[in-house]
């Protein structure tokens, strides 16, 4: 047998410690957030390039009405309109799915946040039951606010 007392309130400092210091999930915590903004530009980039499509569209298909209005018909651009069209599908399907990588990884940040509060709170809870001279929880979390455990 050990001559050595188990200490409950240093074994727990040292868990919370340990916690503290592991930064797998702020690790993955930043990397969404950095998915957001990539998935955010890339959203952008889409969205702009199907505007201009739908705006490039609406004006060939204001020609043809008119040509045809003239007795003019243009095949070239009726052409034109439908490669447009199939751009723009591949684009929507396309910023669709950016769309939804984007909703997940700004889900996933919050269940980080919520998460890491949480556990936080359940930390200092302890710790305050073993150290009652623990700071109460909103001076305490201060030193822990950019933290994600």
């Amino acid at each position: 047998m050990s001559n050595k007392k188990h200490n409950p309130v240093k074994a727990l400092k040292a868990a919370f410690k340990e916690e503290i210091e592991d930064t797998e999930l702020e690790d993955n915590y930043y990397l969404s957030k950095s998915r957001v903004e990539r998935y955010r530009e890339e959203y952008n980039h889409l969205a702009t390039d199907i505007n201009a499509n739908l705006k490039a569209i609406e004006n060939l298909k204001e020609v043809v009405l008119k040509s045809a209005m003239c007795g003019i018909l243009s095949p070239s651009a009726v052409e034109q309109i439908e490669e447009l069209e199939s751009d723009n599908e591949t684009l929507i399907k396309e910023i669709e799915k950016v769309e939804n990588e984007l909703e997940y990884n700004k889900k996933l940040i919050k269940r980080y946040e919520f998460n890491s509060n949480h556990k936080l709170f359940v930390w200092w809870k302890a710790l305050k039951a073993v150290v009652p001279e623990t700071k109460p929880y909103l001076e305490w979390k201060v030193n822990y606010e950019n933290k994600i455990i």
